[in-house]
């Protein structure tokens, strides 16, 4: 691992600070505001559950990013979400699986994007399942994508 990924890595207990910074990397940049923490419970060597309180006022969709941690040629991660008990269909062209062997190493992110609209009115909680081998579970979060103006 990278010196700054453990310095940073020593200096937050909650990852916060790897999470900020291998995002950097990989997604657009985002202020502060736009990414909303999730919670994640049950995390293990090998899976995490997570759930993300969204609100779906005035936004196009929504996605939910879960950040995965070193990443090699034989890792793989998985993600599934559901919201009131009914499985979300994720954009066609998101990443809710990983491999290694597909040449994903590092930092990873698996990622799904919804309609909003699916959610109760005004928003609710989207929970999921994360499911790993050889990567670490880093952290989870969500991001609404405002309605483009007219």
């Amino acid at each position: 691992m990278p010196a700054e990924r453990r310095r940073a890595r020593t200096t937050s207990g909650s990852g916060r600070v790897v999470l900020a910074v291998a995002l950097s990397v990989i997604v657009p940049p985002l202020s502060a505001s736009d990414a909303q923490p999730c919670s994640a419970r049950n995390v293990t060597a090998v899976s995490a559950d997570i759930e993300c309180s969204v609100s779906g006022s005035g936004t196009d969709h929504a996605r939910v990013e879960v950040l995965m941690d070193g990443f090699h040629d034989d890792s793989t991660a998985s993600l599934a979400l559901e919201a009131d008990g009914h499985a979300l269909a994720c954009a066609p062209d998101d990443r809710t699986v990983r491999s290694g062997q597909d040449g994903d190493v590092g930092t990873v992110t698996l990622t799904c994007r919804f309609d909003p609209a699916l959610l109760r009115p005004g928003g609710g909680a989207v929970g999921g399942r994360v499911e790993f081998g050889h990567a670490e579970f880093a952290g989870a979060h969500w991001v609404a994508v405002p309605r483009a103006q007219p």
